[in-house]
């Protein structure tokens, strides 16, 4: 694939990097970023007046789960989560911190991600139409999601029964502080790895939705922004992905297709959530191949080239004459480890895409090493009255 060194980086202003590298190698910095709390990046563009800006933090966590032990892949996050408790709770003791909104988890992250059957994966499928009590990760989710009070979203088996015949997806599924089920999105887009036990899911196609996040008003006087204590809560346009989802279907479809991409300009989404377990080689490569767990940057810059039409001509109105938003959050939340020779290359990012094609990395994570990102975004929302 083509970096971002190889286009016209006269499209692209990289305005700030808090707690991660930089798509080029000249800008580069070297921090601790296993947990990354920015609060300081200001913009003073003019906001539109009938736009509302929130912001919120966010969290990705990424970890190498236990194949087949949904019990041990738990317990692993629940002491990732005390370890990083103090940061991600700051908020609750303090009027200038923004709240923390949504933890984000990667795909199949508990059961680990590669099966080679559907009577392998069968005893890790968590039905709709199941108890609560039955449906484990769901559970856990709901813990989570009560202890931080925000939401929790993260990948797993989901199965459906339909007219007698049982279908398996992979999907992700958000849970509110309630414990209720906000939704459950299944993976458009299946790698070959999918093909082995899940069903594709043609007609639904990718899922956009409004998301309800506590957040902090963000207002401008005299072109200087400033921010309200007071957390209220914002709908969100969001959509929801899931890895492959980003790349072209079966890496069939035109590289220039964009389906994902035109999905959220489509959709006007502010925000992005994306679960994956993303690895740099085919199941069919050699084992010397396989164990090539490229630089994060390198990540980051294919998951940028393949958002592009969300960098070009941002400060254009869209086709149907809708405003865009002003700034885009995407929440990339990516695994690590090794499963049957399979490498994952983990380099979890949060960052933004504002209006005139402005990208602004807020943290991410390393290619290899376990551990909790946590940075503030900006959303355009409407507040919940």
């Amino acid at each position: 694939f083509a970096s971002l060194s190889s286009l016209s980086l006269r499209r692209y202003s990289i305005i700030k990097m808090s707690g991660g590298c930089p798509p080029t190698e000249e800008t580069r910095k070297e921090t601790n970023n296993n947990a990354v709390d920015d609060d300081d990046d200001k913009d003073d563009d003019d906001v539109d007046k009938d736009v509302s800006m929130c912001e919120f933090r966010v969290a990705c966590v990424q970890f190498e789960p236990a194949h087949g032990d949904r019990t041990k892949s738990f317990e692993k996050c629940l002491r990732m989560l005390d370890a990083h408790e103090h940061v991600l709770l700051s908020s609750s003791s303090s009027s200038v911190v923004a709240p923390l909104s949504i933890i984000q988890f990667p795909e199949m992250c508990f059961t680990g991600y590669t099966f080679d059957s559907r009577e392998e994966i069968e005893p890790f499928v968590e039905w709709d139409d199941e108890e609560e009590e039955e449906a484990v990760t769901r559970q856990f989710l709901s813990s989570v999601a009560k202890r931080f009070d925000c939401l929790a979203s993260a990948g797993y088996v989901r199965g459906i029964r339909d007219a007698g015949r049982k279908l398996y997806y992979n999907a992700v599924q958000v849970i509110d502080e309630a414990g209720r089920v906000i939704l459950r999105a299944n993976k458009h887009h299946l790698y070959c790895i999918d093909e082995t036990w899940a069903d594709e899911d043609i007609e639904s196609g990718f899922t956009s939705l409004e998301l309800v996040l506590k957040a902090r008003g963000i207002g401008n006087t005299n072109s200087s922004r400033s921010s309200s204590s007071k957390v209220e809560e914002y709908r969100i346009k969001t959509t929801v992905g899931i890895c492959m989802d980003i790349n072209p279907y079966k890496f069939e479809a035109p590289w220039g297709a964009f389906e994902f991409a035109k999905t959220i300009e489509k959709a006007s989404s502010s925000l992005i959530l994306f679960a994956s377990a993303w690895t740099n080689a085919h199941p069919d490569d050699d084992a010397e191949t396989k164990a090539i767990v490229p630089d994060r940057t390198e990540t980051w810059n294919y998951w940028f080239n393949r958002l592009l039409p969300l960098f070009v001509d941002q400060e254009k109105e869209g086709e149907e004459g809708i405003l865009r938003p002003r700034k885009r959050a995407f929440v990339f939340a990516n695994r690590v480890g090794v499963e049957r020779e399979i490498h994952f290359v983990g380099s979890s990012v949060v960052f933004q895409i504002e209006r005139g094609g402005k990208l602004i990395v807020k943290g991410g994570l390393d290619n290899k090493k376990e551990g909790i990102l946590v940075a503030r975004v900006e959303c355009n929302g409407v507040k919940v009255l």
